[in-house]
């Protein structure tokens, strides 16, 4: 997707949910296009959309040990790190095993 249209593809795909939740393609347009937006949010420093587009990504995914790492890198980046030690901890909750979650815990503590 061109760089500035993920903004675009959520609203599309939020309207879409909207309108039929239960849609075939609907909730994996939804979550590509909230993964894509809070990847481009956070790499730019827009740490609020980041965190309300993977915040939302989560409603939708939420046994998605990814999606709670890139949350948490996002409290990091932010400077909330008892927020992203908490996104860490449902990582691992999630998927003991994950060595970035285990990784970034340990250099918030």
């Amino acid at each position: 997707m061109a760089k500035g249209s993920w903004t675009k593809a959520m609203s599309n795909a939020r309207l879409a949910y909207q309108s039929a939740p239960a849609g075939e393609d609907v909730v994996p347009t939804l979550t590509q296009a909230l993964w894509g937006g809070g990847m481009e949010a956070l790499k730019s420093g827009q740490f609020r959309e980041a965190i309300s587009a993977f915040t939302e990504y989560l409603r939708l995914r939420p046994s998605d040990t990814s999606g709670y790492l890139e949350l948490g890198r996002v409290f990091m980046q932010s400077g909330r790190a008892s927020d992203a030690v908490a996104a860490f901890g449902k990582a691992l909750q999630l998927n003991p095993g994950q060595p970035d979650a285990a990784d970034l815990l340990r250099n918030l503590r």
